[in-house]
Order: C-alpha cells, then structure tokens, then sequence
C-alpha cells in the first residue's frame, strides 16, 4: 500500500506562490506527481523484481499496485522487446 506524504505548502513554496493559490482554493490542495516519470519507475522496478524471480503477487505488494497492473506492464515490456529485436 502506498504511503501518502503530506507538507505544508508554506515550508515548500515561495510565499508568493501561496498568496497566488490561496485566491483559487482553501483547504486540502492534491497536486498530483508527474505521471508519465511515475509510471516509468514502477514499469523499471517490476521488470527489476522480476529479473530477481519475484512472483507477481509479491511484486504487487512490495510497489503497491494490483497483481494485473503487474501482468500489464511485463507485457507490454516483452512486446516492447519482441518488436525491437525483430
């Protein structure tokens, strides 16, 4: 299960910044991760797990994700690898 971490806007932004986001929204802000640089770790780290002969499920839980998000990106990494070696 993935751990949330949560900081002060005020610690981590210039206070400017703050100023500028307090005029759009009060309370709780979710600024979401790059999702693209997200989705490439973990597609590296479950190719990584396996290489080392964890099992699917043991993968899922070790980053987090489902045990079919799993199955999705091995596969999508071995047609990434068929279609380059072809």
């Amino acid at each position: 299960m993935k751990r949330w971490m949560y900081v002060h806007a005020d610690q981590v932004l210039p206070e400017a910044l703050v100023k500028e986001i307090r005029k759009y929204a009060t309370g709780l802000l979710y600024i979401p991760t790059d999702l693209t640089q997200t989705r490439q770790r973990t597609a590296i780290r479950v190719r990584a797990l396996k290489e080392q002969g964890f099992r699917n499920c043991e993968i899922a839980r070790i980053l987090g994700v489902t045990p079919r998000r799993v199955c999705g990106i091995l596969k999508s990494s071995a047609a990434i690898t068929e279609t380059t070696s072809s």
